[in-house]
């Protein structure tokens, strides 16, 4: 399905972002039994334990609920299992860096903060460390105080990112809910007017003892013709809707000119030939969601020579469905009792449409009809 511009983009940004599909509630606002807010917690990483113990008891000092944990291997794990407002990392520890303990968090955690410790401030680290999508960057040695804003702050912008994250899941989960809606609507209408316009058709075609149940026979034939030229279902249906729709232009034409039983003279020639252009006319409201079905009925009387009608276009700009549809019209016209003469053999229909073959008819589309002229 095709998304409005402002859906598609709140959607690659939801994406980009990696946000897992379940956003959580901050723990800061989060009440406890005893009606006290849960303390917020820290995880500490760094290879000197001495440090992270230093950031422990800084850190509790404020409030704040920490853990530590001196291996990445270990605190990925943690990460995983538990969840913590903050993550304070050193950049070097050991076997997994900061950067890759980091990399790994954000792949499925957009909401925890996290402050990389590091004992120089190298540009380019900081850079890496955003971009990968650190919060905070802090040198050592730290003052435990300097410490403890870096953590408030870093909470405070996340815990932001998060409701703004949320507020546009929510805006985009709506639009894509009116889009669905509208679709839905807009196939709904598409589908009554097909119904609407077939059943127009059918009625016109009842009326006339030669070509009743025509429409259907074309469709039919169509259909089999599409499928073993292998075309993708979606076309092989649409050529099967088009089928149905060929002669939808005939309403417009003269029961006297469409019934005469003999020759039919120029202008009333002339006057038959305007049925592909009032066909595709009357189809208009579908143009936007069938093209195809449209172009086929517009163009189905056209040669591949060139010489057909209605704009006297040839080969393949022919639509395909259009070439597919001419084969299987012909076919029934022959085989069906007309007013200027009787049904014709299977057979006969076959060499004829054989004999048009790269002048009237597309060689691909008859060689498909031949295969199947054994099982008609």
């Amino acid at each position: 399905m095709n998304l409005p511009p402002l859906v598609a983009t709140t959607a690659a940004l939801l994406d980009a972002e990696r946000t897992p599909h379940v956003l959580r509630e901050p723990d800061a606002l989060v009440n406890g039994a005893a009606g006290k807010p849960i303390k917020q917690r820290v995880l500490a990483i760094d290879s000197d334990r001495a440090i992270a113990e230093l950031v422990k008891h800084g850190l509790s000092d404020f409030g704040y609920e920490v853990e530590t944990e001196t291996g990445g291997k270990r605190a990925i794990d943690r990460v995983q299992t538990e969840i913590f407002d903050a993550i304070i990392v050193d950049i070097q520890l050991g076997a997994v860096t900061g950067i890759e303990l980091l990399r790994s968090i954000r792949e499925n955690d957009q909401q925890t903060a996290i402050i990389l410790l590091s004992k120089l401030r190298d540009s380019e680290a900081v850079l890496l460390a955003m971009h990968n999508g650190a919060d905070d960057f802090i040198t050592k040695p730290f003052d435990i105080v300097q410490l403890h804003e870096c953590v408030a702050r870093a909470i405070v912008r996340r815990g932001t990112w998060v409701g703004h994250l949320r507020e546009q899941r929510k805006l985009t989960d709506a639009l894509r809910e009116s889009h669905d809606e509208i679709l839905q609507r807009e196939m709904d209408l598409e589908s009554l007017t097909i119904r609407s316009i077939r059943s127009l058709v059918l009625s016109l075609e009842a009326k006339d003892a030669y070509t009743k149940d025509h429409s259907i026979k074309v469709a039919q034939l169509s259909l089999r013709i599409a499928k073993q030229l292998g075309l993708p279902e979606r076309v092989v249906r649409e050529v099967r809707l088009a089928g149905l729709l060929h002669d939808v232009g005939k309403i417009g034409v003269r029961e006297s000119v469409l019934n005469k039983p003999g020759k039919l003279n120029d202008d009333e020639l002339e006057h038959m030939r305007r049925h592909p252009l009032i066909g595709a006319r009357i189809l208009l409201p579908l143009s936007h969601r069938f093209p195809e079905i449209v172009s086929a009925v517009k163009f189905e009387h056209e040669r591949v020579d060139g010489k057909g009608y209605p704009t006297g276009i040839g080969g393949k700009d022919i639509p395909l469905a259009a070439r597919i549809i001419a084969v299987a019209d012909c076919h029934d016209a022959i085989t069906s009792n007309r007013p200027y003469r009787g049904a014709q053999l299977r057979e006969f229909a076959a060499r004829e449409i054989a004999a048009g073959s790269g002048t009237q008819f597309d060689p691909e589309v008859v060689t498909a009809f031949l295969e199947l002229v054994p099982t008609l």
